[in-house]
């Protein structure tokens, strides 16, 4: 046999296997719901987050342009608030924990999923309170209220008092209070909703039964179409990335 030929047969096996390690890994990490952590669901979670930014950003205008208005309030709007103008933060939180609980093998409730984003992002909200709590002591040593406050005066000029009133009340149970259990799921469900609208069919409600006997219940999944995408997709990735590729044998200089 010779090098060459050997060296070839050398980077066929590798390529081969190093294929058939990195579809193991995607369909592990497809079934066990961890798809924002595949390369194909980074893709398919930048697609969703911009036009699930601009959603939120019209309405945290319009939650924040009516809080001095009298009349029936947004929970949605009230919710985004407390993020001022981090849009995109909030829709990369909510997407990958929305795709982080979906996988072939099981399909969350919305309920539980809704909750499960709302805790996200609480806990994303109490992370960028310590960080401005934290620049704030090193600062003026003003309170995280404070700060938030003055974002909005910032990017709404000229509020008038009962305005400014309002948003001092909201901010101020948003960021110091825990949120309601039905406050959470009204968040999570309408955040949920915009995914799927946003996933263009990639993420989908559908009613699942677990048992025969019980009621079906309205349930996140991931399309059939959606999975084997990604399934595909990974398969092109791992044939065109040989850096991947497992040492076999020692590699022979070439002459």
């Amino acid at each position: 046999m010779s090098e060459i030929f050997r060296q070839a047969q050398w980077e066929m096996v590798g390529v081969r296997r190093a294929q058939k390690i990195f579809m193991e890994d995607m369909e592990r990490a497809t079934a066990s719901g961890r798809l924002h952590e595949t390369g194909p669901g980074r893709r398919l979670l930048r697609k969703i987050v911009t036009p699930l930014a601009e959603e939120i950003r019209n309405e945290t205008d319009k939650a924040i342009a009516a809080a001095g208005e009298r009349g029936r309030k947004s929970v949605v709007g009230d919710c985004f608030m407390a993020f001022t103008d981090k849009h995109l933060e909030v829709a990369i939180v909510a997407t990958a924990t929305v795709l982080g609980n979906v996988g072939m093998s099981f399909a969350p409730p919305v309920t539980r999923l809704s909750k499960s984003v709302a805790a996200a992002l609480r806990s994303q909200l109490s992370y960028n309170q310590m960080q401005e709590q934290a620049k704030a002591e090193k600062s003026e040593g003003d309170d995280t209220l404070s700060v938030l406050l003055t974002r909005f005066k910032e990017r709404y000029k000229n509020p008038n008092v009962r305005q400014w009133k309002e948003w001092t009340r909201r901010a101020g149970v948003l960021v110091k209070a825990e949120w309601s259990e039905i406050h959470s799921i009204t968040v999570g469900a309408w955040l949920i909703e915009r995914i799927c609208v946003a996933s263009e069919g990639a993420i989908v409600t559908a009613e699942v039964a677990a048992d025969p006997t019980k009621p079906c219940a309205r349930c996140v999944v991931a399309s059939s179409q959606t999975v084997q995408d990604l399934l595909d997709d990974a398969e092109k990735m791992s044939l065109s990335a040989p850096r991947l590729m497992a040492m076999v044998t020692p590699p022979l200089t070439w002459k």
